[in-house]
Formats: structure tokens, sequence, C-alpha cells
């Protein structure tokens, strides 16, 4: 996911979600540009109920 498709934060949830549910255990979000940083409040939420 580059930083344009990180502006469209409703896809970012989608993905960890989509990333649990095959089972993937670990996800680094790289965001140099800051971009996901407000919406840190609500990915972290989805990684929470993700588990």
């Amino acid at each position: 996911m580059d930083s344009e498709e990180a502006f469209q934060t409703p896809k970012v949830p989608e993905l960890l979600r989509w990333l649990a549910v095959i089972g993937l255990k670990n996800v680094c979000l790289y965001d140099m540009e800051g971009v996901l940083k407000p919406s840190e409040e609500v990915i972290t939420k989805v990684i929470k109920c993700s588990r």
C-alpha cells in the first residue's frame, strides 16, 4: 500500500482485517509521510478486535 492509497484510510483497517483472516500475525505499517497518524486510534482498535 503506497502513501496515496493510505489517504483512503478506510482501506487500511480493511486490509488489516483481511490479513488477520488469512492468519498473518505480524504487520508493520511504515508511514513515512504521517498519513495514517490521524487514524491511529481506529487502526489500533481494528488490530485489537482482530486478535
